[in-house]
């Protein structure tokens, strides 16, 4: 399946976006839907799981519960996967190695990783010509791994790992997030103190990402979700549904 991807600081917008976008573009479904589908290809399609699945007290307890088999059941075939995945795996558990953050959050920024990798790894296998929708895949993984790590670590991960089919970059002004995040989480949280690193990665992936002559857009978020949907749409549309 296609895969587009969204990227940002924590506070850009990226879930706004992407509930926006799941409901506008043709054949598109978010990433919680993978662990419904990779059950199904395990234990056979159920009508009544899905429907089950598709409201909210039921998806809270089933989603949890899949996504642990879906892991399982990606790490296992990742043994067997080419590249880029084997170099991508070895340099990022490298590069927590030599994290600076303190070692319970890069613990949980590594579980975070392994959730992420297998539900990229189930969107690659999965047929079908739908488009999977991240805002938490593989590329917002730079901006955690940017924590407490070199701007070199993060250059070589951007450069190993496997590409969306489109990367959308959110930005907008630091204090316009800073807002955001005050009326989300409160004053205070770790997540106001990421912002300005988060925002100059955001450069760098969208360098890394044009030099390797892969999709990647800028959409700024001091405006509507509706317009950043109307900038991905044309883009998405005016390349093909590239792969």
């Amino acid at each position: 399946m296609l895969r587009i991807e969204l990227v940002g600081p924590p506070g850009v917008g990226k879930t706004t976006l992407l509930r926006v976008l799941a409901d506008t573009l043709p054949d598109a479904m978010t990433a919680r839907r993978l662990p419904l589908l990779s059950h199904f290809e395990a234990k056979g399609h159920r009508r009544f799981t899905e429907w089950l699945y598709g409201r909210h007290a039921g998806e809270r307890w089933m989603r949890h519960r899949f996504e642990k088999a879906m892991v399982r059941w990606e790490l296992k075939r990742l043994r067997y996967a080419p590249d880029p995945w084997p170099d991508l795996l070895a340099s990022t558990i490298s590069a927590f190695a030599e994290s600076t953050e303190p070692p319970a959050l890069v613990l949980e920024r590594i579980q975070s990783f392994i959730r992420q990798v297998a539900a990229i790894r189930c969107a690659e296998r999965l047929p079908g010509h739908g488009v999977v929708l991240f805002d938490e895949g593989i590329v917002q993984r730079a901006i955690s791994l940017a924590e407490g790590n070199s701007d070199r670590v993060v250059e070589d991960y951007v450069n190993r790992m496997p590409l969306p089919s489109l990367t959308v970059v959110l930005t907008a002004p630091p204090e316009l997030i800073q807002e955001r995040l005050n009326a989300r989480d409160g004053e205070g949280n770790r997540f106001h103190s990421m912002v300005e690193r988060s925002l100059a990665v955001n450069d760098r992936i969208s360098h890394a990402i044009g030099h390797r002559a892969g999709n990647v857009i800028e959409v700024s978020m001091d405006q509507p979700a509706e317009r950043g949907v109307e900038v991905i749409s044309c883009y998405w549309f005016s390349r093909g549904r590239q792969a």
